[in-house]
């Protein structure tokens, strides 16, 4: 999978950017048509649909699935409980169905997902070649300590 060449993007620079990518990817999974096995016939019978029933179907864009590949591919970096508070989010489950399911109160969740949100943002700036930005607290935080 890293052979593959995306084109250039520009990658979230901030938490609420990456939480954003989320959603559009939830997005763009929901417009791609549905996986089945190939060669898939159907019993049932043909029926007349009536006037207005006509679903439109407009796929999603090559560099909206682009995105979406990408955001998958940062789940790697958190646990499976993040990238199910990850997602949950994404899909805008409300907080207090979030909480009951993982067993704490919304600003602990809260935490976690901020937390869940920062470890990306690190790896995505690691993986961009820039120092991260807990790198540049502690230099700074270092640099301080020299100059007393």
């Amino acid at each position: 999978m890293e052979n593959i060449r995306l084109p250039k993007m520009k990658l979230p620079q901030t938490t609420q950017e990456i939480a954003s990518w989320f959603e559009e990817a939830l997005r763009t999974a929901r417009k791609l048509p549905p996986v089945g096995p190939r060669g898939y016939v159907t019993l049932w019978p043909e029926f007349k649909r009536q006037a207005g029933d006509e679903k439109h179907f407009f796929p999603p864009t090559g560099a909206a699935i682009d995105r979406m590949m990408e955001t998958t591919r940062w789940l790697e970096w958190v646990s499976a409980e993040e990238r199910w508070l990850i997602w949950a989010r994404a899909k805008r489950e409300p907080w207090k169905e979030i909480c009951a399911q993982m067993g704490c109160d919304r600003t602990t969740a809260w935490r976690r997902l901020n937390g869940a949100l920062i470890i990306i943002l690190e790896n995505i700036e690691i993986k961009q070649g820039k120092a991260s930005s807990l790198d540049r607290e502690i230099a700074q935080a270092f640099a301080a300590n020299e100059t007393v």
